[in-house]
């Protein structure tokens, strides 16, 4: 049995070419790409500042002890005060001199 080797006959189709673009073409399309990087930098440096960070944690924690008509969850407000009243009382037991 013999191996042959690939054919190179000029009957397959031929492999698409890439269109040909002038040098300005490209340095603008390195501009644009330069542009939407520096607006994806820009909007994320504005997401990660520490303002917007510390209001993102706010809004979350006023949601969580916070109804949407502005009243007190009880609930919530409950479970934390007895757990600082729990951790006070295991401090005061274990730290006695």
């Amino acid at each position: 049995m013999t191996e042959s080797a690939p054919s190179t006959s000029s009957s397959s189709p031929a492999a698409p070419e890439a269109p040909v673009r002038s040098p300005e073409e490209i340095q603008a399309d390195i501009d644009a790409a330069q542009q939407r990087l520096a607006a994806t930098v820009d909007e994320l440096s504005e997401r990660l500042s520490p303002a917007s960070l510390a209001d993102d944690a706010k809004s979350t924690v006023k949601g969580v002890f916070v109804d949407e008509y502005g009243t007190v969850k009880p609930k919530p407000v409950a479970i934390v005060a007895g757990t600082v009243v729990g951790l006070l009382v295991l401090r005061a037991i274990f730290h006695r001199d």
